[in-house]
């Protein structure tokens, strides 16, 4: 156990650090996505002149529509996941067991939302954040209270049987797969590592309060010693001083806060996933769950045929690294320049509308002019009117609205984002051959991202059936020969069907 402990404490640690190096920047992609610039408002509060300061929201309409691209291809299929079978001379019964098969295993993929809100969920974290979108699957299992009727024959005093009606309760045990979508801060992973396979460790993070702590330990077998233990430990609320600012309260909890099993009023809970291996060079999957870095309330192995039941997904993949670059990050400078053009645009025509004027000294006027973004400077010698604007005939530059038409495909096209813009042509028949050409030319330039979402998919799919086969009183039906497949996604489709 105390090798266990060290192992799994110094793998929290070496998880987090990565995970706080990446904390900041996350956040800013998010808030990014969402529309909000520090640029921006350091503008928009410059003493020095007056420019509008609009996001002008160009990134999140290119993500949202790439990522509409394969949910949409999923929602429009019954059952975007298919079955085949390996044995090509595989008979009608077999053929028909494989389709019911089929039929139950994407049921049980919408059932888990992964195929409705997890799914986009899955993939939009892709896109905005640098660590890789994780999803947990696991099997959950289910108690259901049902009420039997039993009638029994009875005499009483001698007279004819009659029949007695009672009701008892039976407790009937099920399970299913479930897929959880993880927020960043919930999934850990071995840094410098090329790909996920070649990791030695995963964990997923939690934080719980004692009354989830303790339910959580009794619906999975915890040592609740342990657990209680952790509970009494759980230190009385720090009154922070009031010469703390928000920034020393982030900063204490991003360095030792994190690190230690409290927080909030909230317990530390990790699982551990680690590869060790047996005598006879077999791959064994441990886990261990331990609560406030200080207590292992249990140590089990891990599914069979599942190595971490974790399916990553990233968007820009670097080389090297199991994170990448986000399209937050790939869009964030062709953002910017269109909020720069569109914020030139509108400045040209307020600035055209109430021009900055220049006054010559001695002048009098009754009142002060209210120019509204124009600012009255005074000047010495100015012939031969006594006030006259700063540049004549300000607005709009001629340049401005082609550049911002070029800027905005560019940023369609370093996200493979399909385009909407269909352009002035001369004939409907040119009109027709243009939007084909360019639908046709988006789907394939989406091709390798729809795949590795349908990857993912399946991977998910093949999970589900591993743990089908493994925990369902049922199971044997899913001991199947078959490949598991997502055509919707993988394959270039013509845009015309």
């Amino acid at each position: 156990d105390e090798d266990t402990l060290k192992y799994c404490q110094h793998a929290y640690d070496e998880a987090v650090q990565r995970n706080d190096d990446l904390r900041d920047i996350n956040i800013n992609n998010r808030l990014f996505y969402e529309g909000i610039d520090k640029d921006l408002e350091d503008r928009k509060n410059d003493p020095n002149v007056s420019r509008s300061a609009i996001f002008v929201p160009l990134l999140k309409p290119a993500i949202d529509t790439r990522i509409s691209d394969p949910v949409t291809r999923v929602d429009e299929r019954e059952c975007p996941i298919t079955l085949k079978p390996l044995n090509a001379q595989a008979t009608g019964p077999e053929r028909d067991a494989i389709a019911q098969i089929e039929y139950r295993l994407n049921r049980q993929l919408r059932e888990s939302g992964y195929l409705t809100d997890g799914f986009r969920e899955h993939i939009q974290g892709a896109e905005i954040y640098r660590t890789p979108s994780a999803v947990k699957v696991g099997w959950e299992r289910i108690y259901v209270k049902k009420a039997v009727v039993k009638i029994r024959m009875k005499k009483f005093m001698g007279l004819p049987i009659i029949p007695t009606k009672t009701v008892e309760f039976i407790t009937e045990e099920s399970g299913r797969p479930y897929a959880e979508w993880l927020y960043p801060d919930e999934f850990l992973y071995q840094p410098n590592r090329s790909r996920f396979a070649d990791h030695e460790y995963a964990i997923h993070r939690m934080w719980k309060c004692a009354d989830d702590l303790r339910a959580m330990g009794q619906a999975l077998g915890w040592d609740m010693k342990k657990v209680d233990k952790a509970v009494k430990e759980v230190p009385a609320d720090d009154k922070t001083e009031e010469t703390d600012s928000m920034r020393d309260q982030i900063e204490k909890e991003k360095g030792t806060a994190f690190r230690e099993g409290y927080r909030d009023d909230k317990i530390l809970a990790y699982e551990v996933y680690s590869v060790t291996y047996s005598d006879s060079g077999d791959e064994i999957v441990k886990v261990a769950t331990v609560l406030a870095n200080k207590y292992i309330v249990k140590k089990q192995n891990g599914p069979k045929g599942i190595r971490f039941p974790f399916v990553l997904l990233t968007a820009n993949r670097l080389p090297g690294t199991t994170e990448g670059l986000s399209s937050v990050d790939i869009g964030r400078p062709h953002q910017r320049l269109y909020n720069e053009l569109a914020n030139l645009n509108i400045d040209g025509l307020a600035y055209r509308m109430f021009p900055p004027m220049l006054q010559r000294m001695g002048n009098n006027f009754i009142g002060t002019p209210k120019l509204g973004l124009g600012r009255l400077w005074k000047m010495i010698d100015i012939s031969p009117a006594g006030i006259r604007p700063l540049v004549e005939n300000q607005g709009m530059a001629p340049d401005l609205l082609p550049t911002m038409q070029i800027v905005a495909e560019n940023l369609r096209n370093v996200l493979n984002a399909p385009s909407n813009d269909q352009g002035q042509m001369e004939s409907p028949y040119e009109k027709a051959a243009s939007v084909k050409l360019r639908s046709f030319g988006a789907a394939k330039r989406a091709a390798p991202y729809n795949k590795q979402c349908g990857l993912a998919l399946i991977e998910v799919a093949e999970m589900f059936m591993a743990y089908n086969q493994q925990m369902g009183k049922d199971g044997a039906d899913w001991v199947v020969n078959v490949s598991v497949d997502c055509p919707s996604l993988t394959a270039i489709t013509d845009p015309e069907t």
